[in-house]
């Protein structure tokens, strides 16, 4: 099973970004535009597990989350990574402490339960779209695309799998922990 650590968002944020992905969608040749039930915010990527490694992928997530508050992130303007295969575009996100704490402790645990840490640096985003060709250049997407900063409350952490259904990806929650109260300021 493939799996990864995020964050899942509320039905009113997935709407929101579904809406101004299809903004986006009219600047573009082509892609492949995230569905609204997959929005969410990855924080470590792990990759292909045996089901049994679960248990210790469950004991990393509790562990981080017994270290942290629930805190906030705001999503901003658009962004894009530059790939050969076509760009992806997200909203990036404000670098703020609770996350920043959030991937921390998180990289903790891993290395704790013996993972490696993460090389790549941190980068949060959330992705709209995938393998996208503009018509125009992605310049005129930033300078005419206007949207508001998004306000999400962070409350809990989860481990998701990633599948295929029907040629589709699709992100299943497989558990989730909340985030500890006793740990607020």
């Amino acid at each position: 099973m493939r799996i990864f650590f995020g964050i899942a968002f509320p039905d009113k944020i997935k709407e929101q970004l579904k809406t101004e992905a299809a903004v986006c969608r009219e600047y573009c040749e082509k892609g492949r535009f995230m569905q609204e039930e997959n929005f969410h915010l990855t924080l470590r990527f792990v990759g292909e597990v045996e089901p049994p490694m679960l248990e210790t992928f469950q004991q990393i997530l509790e562990e981080t989350a017994e270290q942290v508050a629930p805190f906030q992130i705001h999503l901003t303007g658009l962004g894009r990574f530059s790939k050969r295969g076509g760009d992806i575009l997200f909203r990036g996100l404000r670098r703020e402490r609770g996350l920043g704490g959030l991937v921390r402790n998180l990289d903790r645990a891993f290395k704790k339960q013996g993972f490696p840490v993460e090389k790549m640096p941190f980068r949060p985003h959330v992705t709209l779209a995938r393998r996208v060709y503009w018509a125009d250049g992605f310049e005129k997407v930033q300078r005419e695309v206007k949207l508001e900063d998004l306000e999400i409350d962070v409350s809990q952490i989860m481990i998701m799998e990633s599948v295929r259904v029907n040629g589709e990806l699709v992100y299943r929650p497989i558990t989730h922990v909340n985030l500890n109260k006793q740990t607020e300021e």
